[in-house]
Order: C-alpha cells, then structure tokens, then sequence
C-alpha cells in the first residue's frame, strides 16, 4: 500500500537567470536551471517520503506577478484535485517574491490543507508554526530586494537613455545598431525606402497605396509591407535624428500605457537623421487630418465580440479574420469579417480579399453547429477517431520497445567510455571519451523525450473510452440539443461556438464564392460543457411544453446557468490533450 503524500512541484526560472546569449536555446544559470530545481525536489521527495504527481514550470517568468500560466494551473488543480498534500519548490522566491501573493496563495493552500515546502530551506514549511511566521519574515524580505533590484535597473535604463544609446530591441527599419556607442547608424538600402515612404505619404498618396507600391515592386526583396509597419514608420520620431525614451511604461507583462509628455527623456540631434523634422511635422499633421476627414475609421477602431471572433482563419496567408466595417455603394453600412493578412499587407501577400457579410457566416456556422449536435453523428466521429488511435497507439507502442533498446544500447557505451577514461592518464583521451560520452546523453535525453509522449497513448485511449462514456450521457432521452439551440446566437452562442476548433476560408474568386471547411472540436470539456446546461435545457423545454414566452427570471435563469458553466469550461480547458476533429465544407 503507498503511504506516501501526494506533491506537486513547482519550477519557475525568471530572465535573469539566462546567460548572454542570443540563441533561443540559451541555458539558465546552473545554481537555478530547471534541472538543477527538479533535482532537488526529487532528492527531497525520495527522502521524506513524498511522491511527486505532477510537474509545473513556468521558465522565463517573473516572480513578481502570479501572472503565470503553470502557476495558475497549478493551484487548478489544488483546487479540485483533493488528493494533492503539498506543494514543493526548490526555493521560497521561485514561489512568489511579491508579499501580497505570497500571503494569498499561501491562504488557498491552507484552505485545501496543502502545505508549502521549500526543499532548500527546510524551515520554510506551512505544517509548523516557526515555518508560517519565517515564510512572511523571508518573503518581505525578498520582496524588498526585488524592488531594490528593480530600482537599479530603471536607474541605469535612464541614465543610458539621457546619454541617448539605445535600450535594446529592434532598431528602426532604417537603422542599424553601433556596438560601440549604442546609437543608431544610417543603413543606406534602408534609409532610401524610409525616404520615399515620407515623400510619397507628403505628395498625396495614402498608407495603402503606398503599401501596394512597394509590394508589387517588391522593394528589398520583400512583399510583405503592411499598414501597421508604415504607420509606425511614419510617425517614428527617431528619423529626425532625435532619441526619445519613456513615451511608454509597462503596466503588466504584456501591457503597456502611454506616459504624460513631461515624462519623456529627449535628446536632440542624438545620430544622423533620415528626414527633416520639418517632413516630419507635416506628416503628422497630414494624418491627424486624414483620420478626422474619414468618420468610418472610428467604426474600424471598434471591433466587438463577435461570434467567430479569433476561429475564422484565411488559407491564402494564415491570418485570423477579424471585423471590419464596410458600406456599399448606397451608404449602408454592413458588419463584416476581412483577413488580417490582407487588410494590412495587401496583394500579392494575401488573395482571399473578398469580405464574409458577419450576419450571414454567423448564422451559417451557428445551423451547421445545430446539425451535427445529434447522437449519431457524435458516435460516428467517435467511431472513426478511436480506429484511427488505436492505430496510433499500436505503432506508438511499437516504436517505444526500439526505443529502449536503443537507449540500453547508448547507455553501455557510455559505460565502455568511462571505463577507458579510467584507465588512461592521456588528456586528449580522455577529452575525447568524454566527447562521445556527452554526444550520447544528448542522444538518450533525445530518445526518452520520445519516449515520453508515447507512453501518453496508454491515457489517451483511457480518455476515448470515457469520451464514449460522455456522449452517450449527453444525448439523454428525450432532450434534444438541436432544439436547445434554436434559442439563437445570442442565448447559445457562446456555448456553441467552443464546438468549432477553427474555420478556414478560401476566397474562390473565379466561381465568384468562397468556401468554407469548418473544422469541429468534441473534446470531453465540450461535452461536459453541455452537460452543464441539462438544467437549462430543461427549463426551456418547460417554458415550451406551455406554449409561453420567456418570462424575464426564466431568461435570467438560463443566461445565469450558461455564465456559470462556460466559467468552468474555460478555468479547464488547458488541460486537454486529445480532440477528435471533423471536416465540414460549406
């Protein structure tokens, strides 16, 4: 019988852990890497007798926020996985470094009895008293050195930036980088198509046309010019020769606002320009002109949820479509969805440039949703999907047993390496053992990484069989989704739209139409999801059993019931791993 408590452990490695280095796969410092916090936490474990039932890491994040993904999933599972007794982290500040989250997680924790261990610092463990009260003491402590540290840093940031050298990133396009004093030098080929951008935006033409001219000549070898690149060109104070810094300050990890004037450093005439300030100028004014003369730019600034909002994507170029309002000969304005792709690079980037009417695809997928929510085509997919894993799973299987024997193999000529590195005083020997040695562990992580995702297949074949379990429940006798749904986008909508993984479109412009090939998702959380609304479903069929309307509380009832049913589909959704997908071409 296995006594042992229950663990999850926790990994985070921040930015600043990460060596000088430009390539992706930069390593972290050994004292905090990933594998050095593993190693820690198991060695823990096997001695104090925890298993370890899930791992979660968040790499290159920042201790400073609880805005981390695994971090989030992690107390997830805290949350609704009662056989969990401990979280396991190789140090306090790899948990939280800010007191205020610290305290907070620290309060769900207890609230699910699970304790907090820090493999590195014994004494730092929620199941004592001394341990609760030195976890506020230390982590106040660190908090102040993040502050400090921080401090420093926009110290320094400032003081380069009044210096006028360039705080990193991507130069100007235009420009390149002087290793030397940190500032901008003219690139020529560059600096030539920023010139013509000016000049032609100056004498009348507009960022479109510009765009499409420089694509269709192909200017540097690119067509891939977009509106979103001239704008910001355009008004990119750096061309006059002036550096400024701090016209934005970060609010969030991904979220930035904009600073008052006085809160910018400026420093005039910092390296060469590409332009006259006076071009600049009237650039600016140009295009504050142009976008009060044009009332149906507001309209573009506002883009709504709509239902296909994020699913729809273009097969020509890959972008999502997202609203973009259009009026028609007479005037009328009509909502529509238009690829990303094309509206802002144009051809010959993108071909699909006709526009889906929003009223008519939404209403088209949201029927094409109602068709297939019926018992047999929800076991036909089953049907074809478990034959098609079980083929998976087989060959998976298959591979895994040459797997291990590959890995045996590579691991006794380690072995035979360190027994001739053992026997020889030569240090170019032993330099080259140690070569062969390294290249082959390299070769087994390879293999057992391989290894790993083929040992999924064991679970997903457990999740197809409760998958059956699911759809079978769903369809209840007589309850009929199809006509759920009938309820419209409005009430439904938002339930229905999780069942379409995505929509790729194809402008046929020769047949004069465009195709759509709707791609489904019936995960166990999609089906779960509709089992969540059996009581709405049912509190609609009443509401038509008496040949009434919806009275207000009824609406309200359904729409509460629905809330509280997507809060749940999203709060789990990250956790799936298998979707049988089906086809649908409109």
């Amino acid at each position: 019988m296995n006594n042992k408590k229950k663990a999850l452990a926790y990994i985070r490695v921040s930015r600043l852990g990460r060596e000088k280095s430009k390539s992706e796969n930069a390593r972290f410092r050994d004292k905090e890497s990933p594998q050095t916090q593993m190693e820690h936490i198991k060695r823990y474990c096997e001695q104090k007798g925890y298993e370890i039932i899930n791992v979660f890491e968040d790499l290159d994040y920042s201790g400073g926020t609880d805005d981390r993904p695994d971090f989030q999933k992690m107390f997830h599972e805290i949350r609704t996985n009662k056989d969990v007794d401990a979280v396991i982290v190789y140090s306090l500040s790899r948990f939280a470094r800010d007191v205020l989250d610290l305290n907070k997680y620290l309060v769900v924790l207890e609230e699910h009895k699970v304790d907090f261990v820090s493999c590195t610092e014994e004494f730092l463990r929620t199941d004592t008293m001394y341990g609760k009260f030195l976890i506020n003491i230390i982590g106040a402590v660190a908090q102040l050195q993040r502050e400090q540290i921080a401090e420093n840093v926009r110290d320094n940031m400032r003081n380069k930036a009044l210096r006028g050298q360039f705080l990193g990133g991507i130069p100007p396009f235009g420009y390149v980088l002087n290793e030397d004093n940190q500032k901008f030098v003219i690139k020529e080929e560059e600096a030539e198509v920023v010139k013509l951008i000016f000049d032609r935006y100056i004498n009348g033409d507009g960022i479109i046309k510009i765009r499409n001219y420089l694509n269709k000549n192909a200017f540097l070898g690119r067509d891939d010019y977009s509106v979103g690149t001239l704008q910001s060109i355009l008004k990119n104070v750096h061309y006059t020769g002036d550096y400024v810094y701090s016209k934005r300050k970060n609010i969030s990890r991904t979220k930035k606002k904009k600073t008052d004037e006085e809160e910018w450093i400026i420093v005039e005439n910092n390296h060469p320009p590409i332009i006259s300030k006076q071009q600049y100028l009237s650039v600016q004014k140009l295009m504050k002109k142009r976008n009060r003369s044009n009332p149906e730019n507001l309209d573009k600034r506002v883009s709504g949820n709509q239902f296909l909002s994020g699913i729809l994507q273009c097969s020509s170029c890959g972008h999502k479509y997202y609203h973009g309002p259009k009026r028609n000969g007479s005037g009328n304005k009509f909502d529509y969805y238009v690829c990303g792709g094309y509206k802002t690079k144009g051809k010959p980037y993108c071909t699909n440039k006709r526009g889906l009417r929003i009223d008519w695809v939404d209403q088209l997928i949201h029927d094409s949703i109602t068709e297939v929510l019926n018992k047999d085509t929800f076991l036909n997919m089953y049907k074809q999907t478990f034959s098609d894993m079980i083929k998976e799973i087989e060959a998976g299987l298959s591979e895994s047993a040459e797997i291990t024997k590959e890995i045996d193999r590579l691991k006794d000529e380690q072995s035979r390496y360190l027994k001739l590195i053992v026997r020889t005083d030569n240090d170019q020997l032993i330099n080259q053992y140690e070569g062969e040695i390294q290249f082959r562990n390299e070769e087994i992580e390879n293999l057992e990484g391989k290894l790993k995702d083929n040992s999924k297949n064991e679970k997903t074949k457990e999740m197809l069989i409760e998958l059956k379990k699911l759809i079978e429940e769903m369809f209840f006798e007589g309850e009929n989704f199809k006509e759920f749904v009938v309820l419209g986008i409005n009430q439904v909508g938002p339930i229905t739209r999780n069942f379409v993984r995505v929509v790729e479109i194809q402008d046929e412009e020769e047949f004069n139409r465009t195709k759509l090939d709707i791609t489904f998702a019936f995960r166990k959380e999609e089906l779960k999801l509709l089992l969540n609304i059996k009581s709405a479903f049912k509190l609609y069929n009443r509401m038509k059993a008496n040949k009434n309307e919806l009275t207000e509380n009824e609406a309200k009832g359904i729409q509460e019931i629905i809330d509280k049913a997507l809060n749940e589909y999203n709060n789990c959704v990250y956790n799936v791993e298998f979707g049988p997908p089906v086809s649908y071409k409109l």
